[in-house]
């Protein structure tokens, strides 16, 4: 049986789940070190919960960064002067956009496809992972990857308490 071109090629490759800050650093660090990854963003961009046109974002038009810029930002990426002290969404946004624009990360992402399942491929100490996933067009796929790194946030789903009244 001959693998597809896709399939053979994603196993040298790492899957990355999920576009937003900690996504746009993990590429940042895959692309650095020279090792090949593949990305996966539900949204049709980067930024995660900072894009507030992201269905799943929890960000509100007035929210604002709570630690300073200069204490947020990538060390090799300096947020521009003139974004403030303590960024908007609408800063933190561009700025994410800008950091993925700069290093070409975009490229390496299918934006849209939402992850279905990862599973490890066997019980070896590094399995490939079956990775699969439903496209932009409603396609679903899957590929066999030599890694995951999954940065999809950590509320990247909804949680709403249950409210209870007093006896």
């Amino acid at each position: 049986m001959t693998e597809t071109p896709q399939r053979a090629a994603t196993r040298d490759c790492i899957a990355l789940i999920g576009a937003g800050p900690s996504g746009l650093a993990a590429a940042r660090n895959l692309q650095k070190q020279g090792l090949p990854f593949q990305g996966f963003e539900a949204h049709t961009d980067v930024g995660g919960l900072w894009n507030i046109d992201n269905p799943r974002s929890t960000v509100y038009e007035s929210a604002h960064l709570i630690s300073s810029k200069t204490t947020t930002e990538f060390s090799e990426f300096p947020m521009r002067p003139e974004v403030a002290d303590y960024p908007s969404h609408k800063e933190m946004r561009q700025y994410f956009f800008d950091f993925a624009d700069h290093f070409g990360l975009r490229a390496h992402f299918h934006f849209g496809a939402k992850v279905l399942s990862v599973k490890p491929l066997g019980d070896s100490v590094a399995p490939l992972w079956c990775v699969e996933w439903q496209g932009a067009d409603g396609v679903v796929q899957s590929a066999e990857f030599k890694g995951v790194v999954i940065a999809n946030g950590t509320l990247a789903e909804p949680n709403m308490p249950q409210l209870r009244r007093p006896l």
